[in-house]
Order: structure tokens, then sequence, then C-alpha cells
């Protein structure tokens, strides 16, 4: 078939590891899409159409003057402060709609909606009920006395979801032809407007994505014998290319080789020296895809239900904040975890302190041993399909099974969107 609606072998492939297309690549032939910091300028001057790309802005660190901590401190408080001073300004007279896990990055924002003063509020939590996790939640939201709801994720409800028609439509929305629809939230959102619990002056603020921004998805660089741009491929590959686990895939070599010929086409320009250079370009190619295609068009849920929604982690005065910030206060989120510890607003960062600021104990010591990041793997595959109960549309058996080589739910559901591409054509 030709024409528009072609679906590139290629590109399918790579959306099979990743959830989304890299590059200016869509998943068909001859369509391609503007990158994040991108802009297109249509030239017809000339008496014919001419497209020109110009980049506007490009996620890049650097450092220059070194600060003290304590001057590192009141430099994010007054970024933090203009940036949901902004945030106020935006959504004057509007409900804001906070999905409160309980993490890091939405206690930040839930804190400093608080501290500007906002009253009208709703804080949510989705998944399993009673779990720590929804204890969390409810707690931050009671000390804050804001309005609190919780979503219960079972088995019927995906299931009926995933049946009525709202999925389908939701997907052909959300996924531009380049990128996985995220479905985390999507119940809970559905759930939320059915029950009359959101006002239509909605605007959500969710916490992306303060654990990328603050260095969390930096390599470990303990663990790489060399630093130099092979090195930096392969921890891209490792890191985000792993949603189909292809290695005994009889044309294994060959899918591997054009993956990292992609990678490598993406980082021509860079020369990495360093481990500064690493981290840096590193950020750099998740920022214009994972972030920007993956998590950032996750928002595309609140929209495809009527509201707006704000990304205030991701305010251009705080970004450049942390692209001033040395490598080693990034790593392992170092600066960002001593922050919110020091800043510790109504103790929200102490009192329900469950996961995020692990000592140097034990416990830490073994998460990085290989048997841990072998059981670490097992969790991450199993633990989803139980707290948000997505057996309501994949069964058990059929995990085990036919999907044995699909690495979470959202291996799945690229296969459910390549399929319903396929018969749109």
């Amino acid at each position: 078939m030709t024409g528009i609606n072609k679906i590139n072998k290629w590109s399918s492939i790579e959306f099979e590891q990743t959830g989304y297309v890299t590059l200016s690549n869509t998943l068909y032939d001859n369509i391609y899409q503007v990158q994040a910091g991108e802009c297109i300028v249509i030239d017809h001057s000339q008496n014919q159409m001419n497209f020109n790309r110009y980049r506007y802005y490009d996620f890049l660190h650097k450092v220059g003057s070194t600060y003290k901590i304590g001057e590192l401190f009141s430099l994010m408080d007054y970024s933090i402060n203009n940036v949901f001073r902004r945030l106020d300004q935006s959504t004057k007279n509007k409900t804001l709609v906070v999905p409160l896990s309980g993490g890091l990055d939405s206690r930040l924002i839930i804190s400093n909606i608080h501290k500007i003063g906002r009253k009208n509020v709703l804080c949510f939590f989705y998944g399993r009920k009673n779990s720590r996790e929804e204890l969390v939640s409810k707690s931050i939201a009671r000390e804050l006395s804001y309005n609190w709801v919780s979503v219960e994720y079972t088995k019927k409800k995906w299931n009926e979801c995933f049946n009525d028609g709202s999925f389908a439509k939701y997907f052909r929305y959300a996924g531009n032809g380049s990128s996985l629809p995220h479905i985390q939230d999507f119940l809970a959102i559905k759930e939320l407007k059915n029950r009359s619990l959101l006002p239509e002056n909605s605007v959500f603020i969710p916490g992306h994505t303060g654990d990328f921004i603050s260095g969390g998805h930096i390599p470990n660089m303990h663990n790489l014998s060399n630093i130099n741009k092979e090195s930096l491929v392969n921890s891209i590959i490792d890191k985000h290319y792993i949603l189909w686990i292809i290695k005994n895939y009889p044309h294994f070599s060959i899918i591997n080789k054009y993956i990292t010929s992609r990678v490598k086409h993406a980082l021509k320009s860079h020369d990495i020296i360093s481990k500064n250079d690493l981290a840096n370009i590193f950020e750099n190619w998740e920022w214009k895809e994972r972030q920007s295609k993956f998590i950032i068009n996750s928002c595309r849920v609140y929209e495809f239900y009527g509201f707006e929604w704000r990304l205030p982690l991701w305010d251009l005065e705080f970004i450049n904040y942390w692209s001033r910030i040395p490598l080693e206060m990034r790593e392992n989120k170092k600066l960002y975890k001593e922050y919110l510890l020091n800043s510790n607003y109504k103790n929200l960062f102490s009192d329900f302190n469950y996961k995020n600021f692990e000592k140097n104990n034990f416990k830490s010591f073994f998460k990085k041993t290989s048997i841990a990041k072998y059981l670490l793997s097992i969790y991450n595959r199993y633990y989803a399909y139980y707290h948000f109960s997505y057996n309501g549309m994949v069964k058990f058996s059929q995990l085990l099974s036919i999907y044995r080589f699909r690495y979470n739910i959202n291996s799945i559901m690229i296969v459910y969107y390549l399929k319903m591409l396929n018969k749109d054509k």
C-alpha cells in the first residue's frame, strides 16, 4: 500500500521497543513530527513552499559558577516561588486538581500550591485500595485541609473501560502516530468526571517531571567501563529500548544494528570526553524523546476529557536553575532530596517519609547488587498489574504466554495501538 497511511516497518519496530518514534519520524511513511524545542518556518516567497526547522531551545547543562549548598537552596526557593506565582496568576478562579501519589514531585506541587494560599483544590489518588501509597496521599491532603478523593482500580472497571469504546477513542486522539497514549490515570479521570467531581474550570497540575529534571535518570557512572560515545549509546539502549524483549528473536542482530545506528545518528553532533558530557547528552536525548513524547504527552488525557493542565516543574525558570547545577549535585537527585528535607514544608517531607530518602544502610547497598536488580525487574513487570488491576484488560495467563516477551503493560498497549492503526488504514 502506498500513500500516507502506510506504516513504516522500522518505525514500528522502534516503537515496540520504546513506545515512541525517535527523531522527526513517525509511524507513517512521509509524515514527520516537530520535535521538542523546535519550530517549523514555512517560506513561500519563491512561489513554492519550503519547510525549515529551527531549534529555539535545547535541554543542556552549562555549569558555570560554583555555589555553596545554602546558596543553592536559596536560589531554588526563589525559582520555585516565582514558578508558583505564575501558576497562581494563570489559573485564577479555577479549581486546581492535583494527582497526589505521595511521591516527592507531587508533594512539592501540593505544598507550594498551599503556600501560595490556594483554597479551591482537589487532590486525588488512584490505584489499590488501602495501599501504603493511598494512606500517605490521604494523610498529606488532610494535613493541608484539602479535599481528597480516591479512585479504586479494579479488574471489573478496567474491563468495562477497555470495551466501552472510550479507550479506543482516547488512543486515536492521543497517539499522534508517534507516541503510545499513557493509560495509567485514564480510568481515574474518566471516573472523576462521571461522578461529577471535576468542575468545568478544573486545571490539572501533575508533578511531571521533577525526578528527571533533578538528575534522577542519570546513568550510574560506576557501572561504565569507559566514558565515551559507545558507553552513552549503550546506556540509552539499555534504559529506553526495553519494552520488547528481543534477544531470542530470530532477527535480533538486524534489529539491534538498526537501533544502534538510530541512536548514534541522534548523537552525531556530540562529543563525549567526560562524565559531565555523558550525563548531559543522556538527559538531552531523553528530554527530546521519552519525556516529550511519552511523559508530557500523558497530559493529553486531561485534554481528552475537556480540561486544562499546567506543568510547573517544566517552567523555564526552574529548568534554567537546574541547567547550572553540577553533576555531583544531580546524581541520585542529591540536591533535590536535600532541598526538600531542608525546606520540609509543614513536615510533609519528613513525617510521611516511607520510601523517598534512603539511608546508607544494607537496603540501599543490596539494591545495587545483580540479584536485587534482577528481582527489581520482575517486581517492575508484575507490580503494576497488581497495583493498577491491569489484569482487567490483560489476563495473567496471557502475560505468561503470548505476552511473555513484553516487558510491561505499555508493551502490550503498543501491540493494541499498532493493531488499531493497521485496522484504520
